[in-house]
């Protein structure tokens, strides 16, 4: 069974206005200027794991992280052990330890 499909896209449109400023329409990572991370699942909380990687000497808690406070994700009631206890975020939130523990895996 053979399917053919025809399409026909229609010519860009240019608009004329006063504007100086040109629409680009973006994706919403490109929005953000990142892409969204894909973790691979690790079976176990990150707290536990990074206890565990913690013990065998290979990973050390990150010193000199000052959170934004004013970042929409911020949570003074909680700290993340990966950055020395700082608050703002909790471990198993962490993105920078989930991309550590993401390179660790496909290293």
């Amino acid at each position: 069974m053979h399917l053919s499909l025809n399409i026909v896209l229609d010519p860009p449109r240019i608009y004329q206005g006063t504007s100086k400023s040109k629409f680009y329409p973006r994706l919403d990572s490109q929005r953000r200027g990142k892409e969204k991370d894909n973790f691979t699942p690790i079976g176990e909380s990150y707290a536990s794991l990074f206890q565990r990687l913690r013990q065998q000497g290979m990973i050390t808690p990150l010193l000199g992280y000052t959170p934004d406070p004013h970042s929409r994700s911020f949570d003074p009631n909680v700290r993340c052990a990966y950055h020395s206890d700082v608050q703002g975020h909790s471990i198993e939130d962490c993105r920078t330890l989930k991309r550590e523990i993401e390179n660790m895996i496909q290293d």
